[in-house]
């Protein structure tokens, strides 16, 4: 059967808002228990508007986008990450993914990454590479949200 592939330019996105509890489920599971993510006085002293979402929790939401997002049977291979800026709990997230390369011969998609906030700043940004182990569904531009 041959695979089916996202033509470069495809886009996939979808939102997700950061709660106390996820920022608990992640700490639970890592042992990131920053005071910055749980403490509100302290976030408040370093110049933030409340706790913050650990960035690695922001992070793996990419996982998501690469195991839903593209509709298909996939592996990550690689993940680059720039965090510009610190989110809040409670912050809406806009997490983006966008095919910028497909190299089917060898079974790889080069994604480009961002997770936007609510109000339209960017807070993380990367790109990925991903291995396609079954047939992906394509994907036009602007579905997958």
């Amino acid at each position: 059967m041959k695979t089916a592939w996202p033509v470069q330019g495809s886009r996939v996105q979808f939102e997700r808002r950061v709660t106390e509890d996820d920022v608990e489920a992640f700490a639970r599971l890592t042992g990131d228990r920053n005071p910055l993510h749980f403490d509100p006085e302290t976030a408040r002293r370093a110049g933030f508007g409340g706790p913050l979402i650990q960035g690695m929790l922001m992070a793996g939401l990419f996982s998501r986008l690469v195991g839903e997002g593209l509709g298909g049977l996939t592996l990550y291979l690689t993940q680059d990450l720039a965090f510009k800026r610190p989110a809040v709990i409670g912050e809406t997230l806009l997490v983006q993914g966008e095919v910028i390369a497909v190299h089917g011969s060898v079974g790889v998609v080069d994604l480009r990454t961002r997770i936007i906030s609510q109000s339209g700043e960017l807070l993380v940004e990367g790109q990925a590479r991903i291995k396609v182990l079954g047939a992906l569904t394509p994907v036009a531009r602007g579905e997958g949200q």
